[in-house]
This record gives structure tokens, C-alpha cells and sequence, in this order.
């Protein structure tokens, strides 16, 4: 999953529990303008804020640990390449 394909998702997870990019930051302990980024494809979500974000966004825990299988395989793949 590309940080863009990330970021569409979590822009559409926040817009269907109708909830502001301010209410996810302060969430998730972010910055209104980190969750932009994040939604705009800008930044990498942090490994680290994935278990929030899915009790936050009310995610199945099945669909958590595959974003965290996707992540750990960026990684592995970002390192490939470099």
C-alpha cells in the first residue's frame, strides 16, 4: 500500500465515522496538519500509531494486523532498494 492508497483510506475512515482532522490528531496525538500530510500522501504514518488508529477509526482487528503486515512489508522492501 502506497502512502497515497494510505492516505485515501484514512481520509475515507474519517469522513464515514464523521470525524474532523483536528478530532483524529488530538486522537492519535497529531497535529491537524501531520493527519493532512498523512491523508494527501505526504507522510508515512508511524508503525507505532497503527493499533490507535484502528480502535480509533473502529477498524476489525483483522484489517489491523494486515496494515501492519503491509507496513513491515514497505519496510522490508525500502531496504531492498537502498
Amino acid at each position: 500500500m502506497t502512502k497515497k492508497e494510505f492516505g485515501n483510506w484514512l481520509k475515507l475512515s474519517r469522513i464515514a465515522l464523521q470525524i474532523s482532522q483536528d478530532q483524529l490528531a488530538k486522537k492519535l496525538g497529531f497535529s491537524e496538519k501531520e493527519i493532512a500530510k498523512f491523508e494527501a500522501g505526504l507522510a508515512e504514518f508511524p508503525k507505532s500509531k497503527i493499533h490507535a488508529l484502528g480502535l480509533v477509526l473502529k477498524v476489525e482487528k483483522k484489517f489491523e494486523l494486515q496494515l501492519k503486515v503491509i507496513f513491515h512489508h514497505d519496510d522490508k522492501e525500502k531496504k531492498k532498494i537502498a
